[in-house]
């Protein structure tokens, strides 16, 4: 049977900890997902360490990986980590461009089948972002 996800969030700091902070101000509670903040002077190698570790502490299921930006260290972690997971017969899914309505679906969605999840969390990106004019009577979401 396929299971959702684990999510971890790894970002440049200390973006990871605001959106849990948003997270938990939304649901008024604590959710289910690692934090991973990247400082710029920080060591890749051992993060990617304890992402792998993240992934090792349930490793019969899934990792969905959230990132900030595409092409900067929390993404090459990211990656790399990723990789050391399918080397261990494990799966990771990177998803690039994170912003709160996606990392709430993530944290809040199990009613999409786990085998859409990862879709279902992309989409939700997009429905996310919308554009208001200055006349509000023609403002369309």
């Amino acid at each position: 049977m396929a299971k959702y996800p684990r999510l971890a969030l790894v970002m440049h700091a200390p973006l990871g900890q605001a959106f849990q902070a948003c997270v938990e101000h939304v649901l008024s509670a604590g959710a289910s997902f690692r934090v991973f903040d990247i400082h710029a002077d920080d060591d890749v190698p051992t993060w990617v360490q304890k992402l792998v570790s993240f992934y090792r502490e349930e490793a019969d299921a899934p990792v969905l990986i959230l990132c900030d930006v595409v092409g900067a260290t929390p993404f090459n972690i990211a990656r790399l980590a990723q990789a050391a997971m399918a080397h261990e017969g494990g799966h990771a899914d990177v998803i690039v461009g994170a912003n709160l309505g996606m990392v709430l679906k993530s944290v809040c969605d199990r009613q999409t089948a786990p085998e859409l999840f990862v879709d279902a969390v992309m989409q939700s990106a997009s429905k996310a972002i919308a554009v208001f004019n200055a006349d509000l009577d023609k403002d369309k979401v």
